[in-house]
């Protein structure tokens, strides 16, 4: 589909280019962040950045809407690897209760165990929903669609669950280091 650029200031363009194009907009962000729905969601954002934008100001809007998922997907992956490190240390966190004494010193031991502690008062700090949310992704491991599913919320709202509840955790887990 060839869209007329000189029509970019018609509300309509912005429509025209978002139907031709949302499927491989989709595909590249998904291939990024590894999930369809949110990919859809950042393919959204990025129209929606498009629409407040005055269309005459960008040159290429295709190229800026591309570049704008582009961006958005590598954002909200460096979001989740960052999560995924909260998780890893929370999934050592439940070893806690199997460790052996001849493997830890003993000031390694109450480092461990003040760890452990501080993890689960931060995710019994959490709002009720949230702290679902996060023991569901954190201890039982679940994908987001399936916390989604459980909880009966939508994707990106258990998405932010878990984004919160995470950030809470590795908050305050990394406050008791200093």
């Amino acid at each position: 589909m060839v869209l007329d650029l000189e029509k970019r200031d018609d509300p309509a363009f912005a429509l025209e280019l978002y139907r031709a194009h949302r499927q491989s907009l989709v595909l590249l962000s998904s291939s990024i962040v590894g999930c369809k729905s949110l990919a859809e969601d950042i393919v959204h954002e990025a129209f929606e950045r498009l629409a407040q934008k005055k269309q005459s100001e960008i040159e290429k809007p295709l190229r800026y809407v591309t570049m704008t998922v582009r961006n958005l997907s590598i954002d909200l992956y460096r979001s989740q690897q960052r999560e995924r490190k909260v998780i890893l240390y929370s999934i050592e966190s439940e070893k806690l209760k199997n460790i052996k004494t001849s493997e830890h010193s003993p000031e390694q031991q109450m480092a461990i165990k003040q760890d452990y502690v501080r993890f689960n008062e931060a995710v019994n700090e959490l709002p009720n929903l949230t702290k679902k949310a996060t023991i569901l992704h954190l201890v039982e491991q679940l994908s987001v669609r399936a916390i989604a599913e459980r909880l009966d919320v939508p994707v990106t709202k258990a998405y932010r669950l878990i984004k919160e509840g995470t950030s809470h955790c590795r908050d305050r887990l990394w406050a008791g280091e200093r």
